[in-house]
Protein backbone atom coordinates (compact mmCIF):
# COMPACT_ATOMS: atom_id res chain seq x y z
CA UNK A 1 0.00 0.00 0.00
CA UNK A 2 0.89 3.65 -0.07
CA UNK A 3 0.90 6.26 2.67
CA UNK A 4 1.67 9.94 3.14
CA UNK A 5 2.28 11.70 6.46
CA UNK A 6 2.57 15.47 7.01
CA UNK A 7 3.76 17.20 10.20
CA UNK A 8 3.88 20.95 10.87
CA UNK A 9 5.82 22.54 13.72
CA UNK A 10 4.98 26.25 13.84
CA UNK A 11 5.11 29.21 16.20
CA UNK A 12 3.99 32.84 16.00
CA UNK A 13 1.65 35.52 17.29
CA UNK A 14 -2.10 35.33 17.66
CA UNK A 15 -4.69 37.90 18.68
CA UNK A 16 -8.19 37.43 20.11
CA UNK A 17 -10.97 40.04 19.87
CA UNK A 18 -14.23 39.99 21.80
CA UNK A 19 -15.79 40.11 25.23
CA UNK A 20 -15.42 37.26 27.74
CA UNK A 21 -18.54 35.18 27.69
CA UNK A 22 -19.45 36.54 24.25
CA UNK A 23 -18.45 35.81 20.69
CA UNK A 24 -14.66 35.81 20.30
CA UNK A 25 -12.74 36.23 17.01
CA UNK A 26 -9.10 35.17 16.60
CA UNK A 27 -6.38 35.61 13.99
CA UNK A 28 -2.87 34.13 13.82
CA UNK A 29 0.27 34.13 11.67
CA UNK A 30 2.76 31.30 12.16
CA UNK A 31 6.08 30.26 10.64
CA UNK A 32 8.07 27.07 11.02
CA UNK A 33 8.88 23.59 9.77
CA UNK A 34 6.83 21.43 7.41
CA UNK A 35 7.88 17.79 7.11
CA UNK A 36 6.34 15.11 4.95
CA UNK A 37 6.96 11.45 4.26
CA UNK A 38 5.63 9.34 1.41
CA UNK A 39 6.03 5.59 1.23
CA UNK A 40 4.98 2.60 -0.79
CA UNK A 41 5.18 -1.07 0.18
CA UNK A 42 5.80 -3.66 -2.53
CA UNK A 43 6.29 -7.34 -1.64
CA UNK A 44 7.07 -6.50 2.02
CA UNK A 45 9.68 -3.90 0.99
CA UNK A 46 9.05 -0.35 2.23
CA UNK A 47 10.32 2.43 -0.04
CA UNK A 48 10.03 5.93 1.42
CA UNK A 49 11.10 9.51 0.86
CA UNK A 50 10.90 12.43 3.28
CA UNK A 51 11.58 16.15 3.08
CA UNK A 52 11.62 19.15 5.43
CA UNK A 53 11.07 22.77 4.41
CA UNK A 54 10.00 26.22 5.58
CA UNK A 55 6.29 27.03 5.83
CA UNK A 56 3.90 29.87 6.70
CA UNK A 57 0.38 29.57 8.09
CA UNK A 58 -2.23 32.32 8.42
CA UNK A 59 -5.75 31.90 9.67
CA UNK A 60 -8.49 32.76 12.07
CA UNK A 61 -11.52 31.51 13.88
CA UNK A 62 -14.61 32.33 15.86
CA UNK A 63 -15.98 31.01 19.17
CA UNK A 64 -19.77 31.09 19.68
CA UNK A 65 -20.79 30.75 23.36
CA UNK A 66 -23.43 28.11 24.10
CA UNK A 67 -23.12 28.01 27.93
CA UNK A 68 -21.01 29.68 30.64
CA UNK A 69 -18.02 27.37 30.07
CA UNK A 70 -18.85 25.95 26.62
CA UNK A 71 -18.43 27.38 23.12
CA UNK A 72 -18.57 26.13 19.54
CA UNK A 73 -15.41 26.91 17.54
CA UNK A 74 -15.00 27.17 13.76
CA UNK A 75 -11.60 27.99 12.30
CA UNK A 76 -9.72 28.00 9.02
CA UNK A 77 -6.10 28.33 7.92
CA UNK A 78 -4.05 28.59 4.76
CA UNK A 79 -0.73 26.70 4.82
CA UNK A 80 1.97 27.74 2.33
CA UNK A 81 5.24 25.88 2.08
CA UNK A 82 8.24 26.03 -0.19
CA UNK A 83 7.89 23.00 -2.49
CA UNK A 84 9.36 22.22 -5.89
CA UNK A 85 7.57 23.43 -9.01
CA UNK A 86 4.68 21.19 -9.95
CA UNK A 87 4.11 19.84 -6.42
CA UNK A 88 0.90 20.50 -4.50
CA UNK A 89 1.35 20.79 -0.76
CA UNK A 90 -0.03 24.22 0.16
CA UNK A 91 -3.73 24.70 0.75
CA UNK A 92 -6.68 25.53 2.96
CA UNK A 93 -7.83 23.56 5.97
CA UNK A 94 -10.87 23.99 8.17
CA UNK A 95 -11.96 22.55 11.50
CA UNK A 96 -14.72 22.81 14.07
CA UNK A 97 -15.08 21.70 17.66
CA UNK A 98 -16.30 22.28 21.18
CA UNK A 99 -14.36 24.49 23.64
CA UNK A 100 -14.55 23.88 27.39
CA UNK A 101 -13.10 26.66 29.53
CA UNK A 102 -11.46 25.50 32.78
CA UNK A 103 -11.27 27.72 35.88
CA UNK A 104 -12.94 31.02 36.58
CA UNK A 105 -12.50 34.06 34.36
CA UNK A 106 -11.07 37.15 36.12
Amino acid sequence: GTSRDDVTLMAGPGVRFGKRGGTVFSVRALAGLVKDRASITVLDVDISESSSRFGLLAGGGIDFPIAKKLALRAQGDYLWNDVEEGSKSSGFRASAGIVYRFGIAP
